[in-house]
């Protein structure tokens, strides 16, 4: 049995004031925005003597025994890129140690939502490490400040219990400034439950103020969700945090192990409340997605969900009152059975060999795997027909033959 530890890690220390020294944010292979030579301003006061080895392309000790990394928090994390970031950098730095994805942030979710959705969530993934970056609806819902407090204990506790390592990450900063003076008290507590517990963290917080400083895209036009500048900040803080301040950070993005990516959309069909998905579907007309015209017509924050291998067949619905099915094809050798990993927007109806195995009506995460149900693969071609409102992931991962 793995010993338990939890660990919260912190290349810089930050105290919320005091003098500042300049670090590189180094960035490569960027699908989104040039980020090379960005320079971050950061607050000084590190507390090195909490700090973890940092030798270049030395991996640090508490990640050797680590394989599954969670990221888990709230629509900062949920559908980001910085995750595919993180892990994308490490593999290309230590090939070796093969580390896997897994995403289980939820849009909207407080720290309550974190501990309610823990042994549904986080237990049955067993994650190695499970990486927490919540608070900004914590400030937003007004949670006492006392429970986010417990809360937080609640979470590194329950990490114990299932052998998991845990890294905290201070929250980006927000906008406008009366928000952020609230926002601070929150970060101020994720601060000390680290000291108390003589766990170190990254501080994504100053990171991003620092960057904003330098003119930086950190944050969006709502002045809470990240900017193309936010993305890589938040991977730059979170290796800092790792004690590995010196490796680049790989922005490329890739599909998700296990992608279902070989997608095809329909025609126009006409939408009526009386007609099933699968009439919908037998009238369809299939053309292959056409992925390079998906990148080239949406936003720059929805080309990294095309890139993990996510369809967003309704970009292409240009009549009202119509809609654009997907369909893809998995070919099994034998009849077996297998996980199916689900994520996207919802309404989300999935229909498998004509028959509706998933139909979600409530936000549950737009990554690869928010969600995961058993299914039985026949022999032969097997096919998916996704009804969404705006994107679907469908990862097929098979399990012991029949």
């Amino acid at each position: 049995m793995k010993r338990t530890m939890v660990v919260v890690l912190l290349t810089w220390a930050f105290t919320l004031a005091g003098g500042q020294s300049t670090t590189e944010l180094k960035v490569i292979g960027s699908n989104e925005v040039e980020n090379k030579g960005m320079k971050i301003e950061i607050p000084a006061d590190s507390t090195k003597s909490q700090m973890l080895e940092k030798e270049e392309n030395v991996l640090p000790n508490f990640l050797k025994d680590c394989r599954t990394i969670c990221f888990y928090g709230d629509s900062l994390t949920d559908g980001s890129s910085y995750p595919d970031y993180v892990i994308n950098t490490l593999n290309s730095n230590f090939p070796n140690q093969s580390f896997i994805i897994q995403n289980s942030a939820k849009c909207g979710d407080t720290s309550r939502d974190l501990v309610r959705r823990w042994d549904i969530d986080i237990t049955p993934k067993k994650p190695d490490l499970v990486i927490i970056c919540v608070g900004v609806n914590d400030m937003s819902q007004n949670i006492p400040f006392e429970e986010f407090q417990n809360n937080l204990n609640v979470l590194i506790s329950k990490a114990k219990k299932i052998d998991s390592k845990v890294m905290m990450v201070l929250t980006s900063h927000c906008k406008p400034e009366l928000k952020d003076k609230k926002l601070i008290s929150y970060v101020k507590i994720m601060r000390r439950i680290a000291l108390e517990h003589q766990l170190p963290f990254a501080d994504a917080y100053h990171t991003f103020k620092a960057l904003e400083k330098e003119n930086k895209v950190v944050l969006g036009p709502d002045g809470l969700h990240h900017g193309p500048d936010g993305f890589p900040a938040m991977a730059r803080a979170i290796l800092d945090g790792m004690g590995l301040p010196s490796i680049a950070v790989n922005t490329k993005i890739k599909p998700w192990p296990y992608a279902l990516t070989n997608w095809e959309i329909s025609n126009n069909i006409a939408h009526n409340k009386n007609t099933t998905l699968s009439d919908w579907s037998k009238k369809a007309k299939w053309i292959p997605y056409p992925t390079e015209k998906a990148l080239n017509q949406v936003e720059w924050w929805d080309k990294p969900f095309i890139q993990r291998g996510a369809v967003l067949p309704n970009i292409f619905n240009d009549k009202e009152g119509h809609i654009v099915l997907a369909k893809t094809i998995y070919s099994a050798d034998t009849a077996c059975n297998a996980e199916l990993q689900i994520g996207g927007s919802a309404p989300l109806t999935i229909l498998f060999n004509q028959k509706i195995i998933w139909n979600q009506t409530k936000a549950h995460g737009y990554h690869p795997n928010a969600d995961r149900i058993t299914i039985k693969l026949e022999a032969g071609d097997n096919e998916f027909i996704v009804h969404t409102k705006y994107l679907a992931y469908l990862n097929l991962i098979p399990n012991k033959k029949e």
